[in-house]
């Protein structure tokens, strides 16, 4: 079989865009990898595991700017620069001196703190028995976590907030479209930083873990440090705040589960790692490979665009049975929705936490939640955006 003989999946087709998982679904039926407008589109569970792994297929860096013609600017410098887009020894140093300050350990520490954090916001929300979900709780409560966790005071976070949500645009289709926007964050964010760093006094947080990073003599240079804080800031938002919003659909459409979590709060970690699988908010990254890749008898020239489907592979009915329903018990395969390989998620410890801590608390704060009005969403390629998600629910505590 040739690439051009795989199956066609049409990203960028409004059928697409109204039922992802329907359009993988088809695809998967006949091969593992298909056919996108940008070149292949890897689906299976496995191509994923072994495709992350291969040194041919590097990050796209620089190039997934210039793909939509941004070659300059401070947007673009920051691409550029920033972990996910470095590969080989470059990203193996940084990912080597960094590593330790994003630990299961290190996360568990900050589980008081997001506790503390939720139960503010939903003090202020609960009384009202409405909410938007998405901007009113998901929002706030992962920006107020990236923020304590690097020394931001409360009073900035609004600030913050509205940057990093400009610059998260730049993981979207519309790059071209919101550059202005995205080099006005990076300047805002990367300053606001800068002086954070020459101000602060010093503390017990990841900001100072960072800064006291050294590895055989090695440090971050003041650049790297710069460039990893605002990746933190932007991925990890996006990606968790999405994530909570997409379970808390996910809930209200099988509101057995959410009843389950108020009998048993001790589910939410498998709750969670399901979710994780079944509906997953960064459904897509990219590869590119740097010579001919031949996989399974197809032949891949130096230069193709691989779309790398996260959210196709949690569906992908050969690693997960009946993969359309939601088993938080299911046993077999793992996910790969952070990733695997060389880049596999940073952060994904504090990520988990959160949503642990999320959907521990939630389900005795926001009793028989429901829908009070119509999700809206973003595109379904890079992260999956959740813009808005009305629900009510009664404000009893349990």
């Amino acid at each position: 079989m040739r690439l051009e003989e795989l199956p066609f999946v049409d990203v960028l087709g409004k059928e697409f865009q109204t039922d992802p998982y329907g359009a993988y679904s088809q695809a998967l039926a006949e091969e593992e990898i298909g056919r996108c407008p940008f070149g292949a589109v890897v689906l299976g569970h496995q191509p994923i595991r072994e495709l992350l792994r291969d040194g041919r297929l590097t990050t796209p860096g620089e190039l997934a700017a210039a793909m939509f013609g941004i070659t300059e600017g401070p947007f673009y410098s920051w691409w550029r620069g920033m972990l996910v887009s470095q590969s080989g020894p470059a990203h193996a140093r940084l990912r080597r001196m960094v590593a330790a300050a994003f630990t299961a350990r290190e996360a568990d520490q900050s589980r008081p703190m997001m506790r503390e954090i939720l139960q503010e916001i939903l003090d202020d929300t609960s009384d009202q028995g409405e909410c938007d979900f998405a901007t009113d709780i998901a929002d706030l409560f992962t920006m107020r976590v990236l923020c304590r966790l690097i020394g931001v005071p409360v009073e900035d976070v609004p600030r913050f907030m509205r940057w990093v949500q400009d610059l998260g645009k730049g993981f979207s289709m519309n790059v071209d479209e919101d550059i202005a926007d995205l080099d006005s964050a990076v300047v805002g964010l990367s300053n606001y930083v800068e002086e954070l760093i020459a101000s602060r006094q010093r503390s017990d947080d990841l900001l100072q873990s960072l800064v006291d990073i050294t590895d055989g003599g090695d440090r971050l240079t003041h650049e790297e440090l710069v460039s990893l804080v605002v990746l933190l800031l932007v991925a990890g938002y996006d990606t968790t705040s999405n994530q909570l919003s997409w379970g808390m659909l996910t809930f209200l459409e099988k509101p057995e589960l959410w009843r389950r979590l108020v009998d048993d709060p001790s589910s939410a970690p498998l709750m969670v790692e399901e979710l994780l699988r079944y509906r997953v908010s960064a459904a897509v990254s990219g590869r590119m490979a740097n010579e001919d890749v031949v996989y399974e008898g197809i032949n891949y020239p130096a230069g193709t665009y691989f779309m790398v489907s996260f959210a196709a592979a949690g569906r992908d009915p050969r690693a997960f049975p009946d993969p359309e329903t939601f088993d938080a018990d299911r046993d077999g395969e793992t996910h790969v929705s952070f990733g695997f390989g060389a880049h596999r998620c940073l952060g994904m410890h504090i990520a988990r936490t959160e949503l642990e801590e999320a959907f521990t608390m939630l389900p005795r704060r926001l009793l028989n939640p429901r829908q009070s009005g119509i999700p809206e969403f973003g595109t379904p390629l890079g992260v999956h955006v959740v813009k808005s998600l009305p629900i009510s629910f009664n404000s009893e505590t349990l």
